[in-house]
């Protein structure tokens, strides 16, 4: 029963970079580096409203002013009594711990309306997190009449008051028309402020999604974001950014060394992805050709952590003995 209490997270803005079937020659850059990074500007259709599960909480007691205590509930434990007495007092970030806890773990519809109201008392007093777990409730519909637009109002306002996860989460509603007609100009927006606020997903789907643009400023933006969305450890941004630097696309100079710096310190970390790409990019980067040698060690580091097209590589050159 729990997992239909978990609501799957909204799609991105635009088609999350996907492996390409291996070709003839599976280990060639120019062909095939490892990550297709080619947006198409479309949207998956998805579930809107996040997943409850990923709701954070800011314990900070002392945020929120006091509010009328709700119905008393019987604490299953001394943790949640501390929690109970937090919200009870006023206190909008344990409301949101609490109302979630409830509508997560219960079915008994009074648990369930006590959770709710909760969640309610937090919103009244501009909790982000409760309105987002509101948003996914009515987006779900349990314990409230099922409604993509209350879900929309909810994340809106929950963007409005600045957080970068209900601002992404809003973005992503409005690039699969989720309780609003599509949007993808206003997704942008919504999505950049997000980016802005160093959401590192939020800044590489905004990358993938103006990196095509004919518009200069917003190819450079684009370039910006994945920047710093792979400073920020986004591998995904950070191959994507690699693959894109190392083939010379989209406008950007072709620039094998940038490549080579950006992949080498998650390949010596233990990255199975980045270990296969830049095996590719010392097999046939033109500026490599002094690195064949370490295209095969990085191939088969890539293959023992996992990768399976650098498994599979590695089996075809071994042969029918290693294929057994």
């Amino acid at each position: 029963m729990q997992g239909l209490l978990r609501i799957a997270v909204c799609a991105v803005l635009a088609v999350s970079a996907c492996r390409r079937p291996a070709p003839e020659n599976p280990l060639a850059w120019e062909n095939n580096p490892g990550l297709d990074p080619h947006p198409t500007g479309q949207t998956p259709q998805g579930p809107s409203g996040p997943s409850l599960q990923d709701v954070t909480f800011r314990i900070d007691p002392a945020r929120g002013a006091k509010t009328e205590a709700l119905a008393a509930a019987q604490p299953a434990n001394e943790e949640e009594a501390l929690y109970l007495r937090a919200a009870q007092s006023g206190q909008a970030w344990a409301q949101t711990k609490i109302g979630i806890k409830y509508v997560l773990e219960s079915d008994d519809i009074a648990r369930l309306g006590e959770g709710l109201r909760w969640l309610n008392a937090a919103a009244d007093q501009n909790d982000t997190e409760a309105l987002r777990a509101l948003s996914a409730l009515a987006a779900q519909g349990r314990g409230i009449d099922q409604s993509d637009k209350e879900s929309f109002k909810y994340m809106r306002r929950a963007a409005e008051l600045g957080s970068p996860e209900a601002q992404y989460e809003l973005a992503n509603m409005l690039a699969n028309g989720r309780g609003m007609p599509r949007d993808m100009e206003a997704a942008i927006v919504w999505g950049r402020k997000a980016a802005e606020q160093g959401h590192a997903s939020a800044q590489f789907a905004m990358a993938k999604v103006l990196i095509g643009s004919v518009e200069q400023t917003r190819k450079n933006e684009a370039v910006d974001f994945l920047s710093k969305a792979a400073q920020g450890g986004h591998v995904e941004a950070l191959l994507f950014l690699a693959t894109a630097v190392g083939k010379g696309e989209y406008g950007l100079p072709k620039d094998e060394a940038r490549a080579e710096a950006l992949l080498k310190p998650w390949a010596e970390k233990g990255n199975a992805d980045c270990q296969f790409v830049l095996a590719a990019l010392y097999q046939h980067g033109e500026t490599f050709t002094d690195r064949r040698d370490n295209a095969r060690f990085w191939l088969q580091r890539a293959a023992e952590g996992g990768n399976e097209r650098a498994k599979e590589i590695v089996r075809q050159a071994a042969g029918p003995a290693g294929q057994q």
